[in-house]
C-alpha cells in the first residue's frame, strides 16, 4: 500500500512541474496511470470473475501458479472441464462458466484458495449465478476454505439442487463468513452470529431461501470452493459474476452484496481501473476541443 501512495506523490509532483498548456494532457495520464494501479489491500471487491477474459471454448486458468489472479483458480477434480461458453437456453443465457462432468465421482470441485488472508474479526461475503442444464439433477454446495491445506472452513451444509430447486431456474447463490464481534443480518430475516457461517440463495423472482442453518467457522481461511455432488457424466451447470467481499455493508451498482440477485454482472477490478482511467481521458480531451471551439470563434 505504501509503495501504491509512493508512486502516486510521484506522478503528482511530475504534474505540478508540467508547463501550464500542457497541464490538461498530462492531468489525462496521470489520472489514468493511478487508476491503473493494483486495488489496495483494503478494497471491499477482493476478488471477482466475469469470464469475459476467456474466449469461447477455452478452459479456465487453474493452478496455484496462478494464485489469487482474477478469473483464476487454483485446483479442480480431475472428473470434470470448467470453459467459458456463451450457452443459449432461456435459463443459462449469459452465463459464461461451463462445468461438465467427464468422468467416474461423486462430486466435482473447483476451488481458488489464494484469494487472501482472513480470520478473527474479518467477515467475507461471496456469491455467484447459477444454474443446471436441463437434464441436470446436481445438488450445489459453495464452502469457504482454509489457507493451510485447503480443507473446508465450514462444511455440511444443506445442498442446493434436486428436489430444492427446478432444474431450469437462475439463482444467486451468497454464502456468508463471520468471525466479527457483531451478528450480520441476512436479507432473509436470519441472523449469523460471530464464529459463524452461512449459505443462502434468491431468485429471479425476489424470494430468498435459506441452505441449512449457520454452521461454526474456522478462526482463518483464504479462499472458497464450489462444488456438486451426485453428478453424473454428462451433467452440465453453468455459473458467472463471482464476487468476494470483505464486509457485509459492501454494495454493487447500490445494491448491498446480501441482497445481489441474477444477473449482477461483476467485473474483474481492473475493469473498473481501465474503465475509469479511460473516462476522465476522454473528459480532459473534450474539455479542450471545447476550448479550441470557443478560440476559433
Amino acid at each position: 500500500m505504501a509503495r501504491v501512495e509512493f508512486r502516486k506523490a510521484k506522478v503528482f509532483r511530475a504534474f505540478m512541474k508540467t508547463p501550464l498548456p500542457l497541464r490538461p494532457k498530462a492531468m489525462a495520464l496521470a489520472i489514468g496511470f493511478c487508476c491503473a494501479l493494483p486495488l489496495s489491500g483494503n478494497a471491499a471487491l477482493l476478488w471477482s470473475s466475469d469470464f469475459e477474459s476467456y474466449s469461447s471454448g477455452s478452459a479456465f486458468n487453474i493452478g496455484t501458479s496462478f494464485g489469487g489472479a482474477n478469473g483464476a483458480f487454483t485446483a479442480k477434480t480431475s472428473n470434470a472441464t470448467f470453459t467459458a461458453q456463451n450457452p443459449s437456453a432461456p435459463f443459462h443465457s449469459g452465463l459464461r462458466g461451463e462445468m461438465e462432468v467427464t468422468g467416474s465421482g461423486a462430486s466435482v470441485s473447483l476451488r481458488q484458495i489464494k484469494v487472501d488472508p482472513f480470520g478473527a474479526g474479518d467477515v467475507r461475503i461471496f456469491s455467484l449465478d447459477l444454474a443446471q442444464a436441463s437434464g441436470s439433477d446436481m445438488a450445489f454446495s459453495a464452502s469457504f476454505l482454509n489457507n493451510i491445506n485447503g480443507n473446508l472452513v465450514s462444511s455440511g451444509w444443506g445442498t442446493i439442487g434436486g428436489s430444492s430447486i427446478p432444474t431450469d431456474s437462475l439463482i444467486r447463490v451468497t454464502a456468508v463468513y463471520n468471525q466479527s464481534a457483531n451478528s450480520i443480518l441476512l436479507p432473509t430475516g436470519d441472523s449469523v452470529a460471530s464464529g459463524f457461517a452461512a449459505l443462502y440463495y434468491k431468485t429471479e423472482a425476489g424470494a430468498y431461501t435459506v441452505i441449512g442453518t449457520p454452521l461454526a467457522a474456522s478462526t482463518e481461511g483464504a479462499g472458497f470452493s464450489l462444488s456438486w455432488s451426485a453428478a453424473s457424466i454428462g451433467e452440465k451447470a453453468y455459473f458467472d459474476n463471482i464476487g468476494f467481499w470483505s464486509s457485509a455493508t459492501d454494495t454493487y451498482n447500490g445494491v448491498n452484496v446480501l441482497e445481489l440477485g441474477p444477473i449482477a454482472a461483476i467485473p474483474e477490478p481492473s475493469v473498473f481501473a481501465l474503465g475509469f482511467g479511460g473516462a476522465a481521458t476522454l473528459l480532459v480531451r473534450g474539455r479542450r476541443n471545447r476550448a479550441r471551439a470557443g478560440t476559433a470563434a
